[in-house]
């Protein structure tokens, strides 16, 4: 996902997801986003409520914001 892209997951399954350059992943109810990297600052994944995100890594100050009920597992931050 580049240059201010969106992937909006409403129930479906998206695995090995890259996000750079300001893109933005949605995961919302019964949606799952396996083995996604993120990497750059202006660039994050949104686990809504009852969205699963598992093996999150996030490089550059990414950012992965979890509202209630979302889960996120095994999420790895690097510097």
């Amino acid at each position: 996902i580049n240059f201010s892209g969106l992937q909006e997951l409403l129930g479906g399954t998206a695995i090995d997801t890259v996000i750079n350059s300001g893109g933005h992943q949605t995961v919302s109810s019964g949606g799952l986003a396996q083995d996604t990297t993120i990497n750059d600052k202006h660039s994050w994944q949104t686990i809504y409520s009852n969205g699963v995100a598992s093996n999150t890594i996030i490089n550059s100050s990414g950012f992965q914001y979890v509202f209630s009920s979302g889960i996120a597992n095994s999420t790895t931050i690097n510097a």
